[in-house]
């Protein structure tokens, strides 16, 4: 009885070990995917600042 426990115990915990482990190679993977899709630049320019800074404020404004 005992046995069939620990054989019991052993199966459930390798499940768990190779779905974690799975799961961390997919997120890992889609990592990768993300970084190579990623094309979206930051603003360098004070202009393109101000831009920003006017656009928020007009929503701000709107929603007040």
């Amino acid at each position: 009885m005992i046995t069939q426990g620990l054989i019991l115990m052993l199966i459930g915990m390798s499940v768990v070990f190779s779905f974690l482990a799975i799961m961390v190679l997919l997120m890992q993977g889609s990592a990768i995917v993300c970084k190579r899709f990623d094309t979206v630049d930051a603003p360098t320019t004070n202009d393109d600042l101000a831009e920003i800074a006017v656009a928020i404020a007009a929503i701000k404004n709107k929603h007040v």
